[in-house]
């Protein structure tokens, strides 16, 4: 009989472990050819830590905010929000004249409209 296989929940964090592990040592490495010193690769290695954990608590926090505000959002929205696609764009933005292309605001994502100001996905009509 097959059983299932179980995980425990350290083994979904194993690579983040081994990134996060590697990072703090290039940091070391880093801190030692830069200063040469024990104490300078203490200090670099010190910095890379406490940055290490800023950006693992705020995203976190991020998760949590987002996940307070997917509970509001219609199911519309909240396909939007997660995939970042949209078919069309909604009405309200459409009527108006501040449709601008990211292109040109963001290039990080070519081909994506943003209506600005951003609208409360609470109060846009459906689609």
């Amino acid at each position: 009989m097959n059983q299932p296989v179980t995980q425990s929940s350290l083994s979904y964090f194993r690579w983040a472990f081994i990134v996060t592990a590697l990072g703090l040592v290039l940091g070391a490495v880093l801190g030692w050819q830069t200063t040469g010193t024990i104490g300078g690769m203490a200090t670099v290695f010190f910095i890379c830590t406490v940055l290490a954990v800023l950006e693992i608590s705020l995203s976190f926090d991020n998760a949590i905010v987002n996940a307070n505000k997917l509970k509001e959002m219609t199911p519309v929205w909240q396909q939007r929000f997660l995939t970042g696609a949209s078919s069309s764009p909604s009405s309200a933005c459409a009527s108006s004249s501040r449709w601008q292309s990211s292109r040109s605001r963001h290039r990080s994502a070519p081909g994506m409209l943003w209506c600005l100001p951003h609208a409360n996905p609470r109060n846009m009509p459906a689609s």
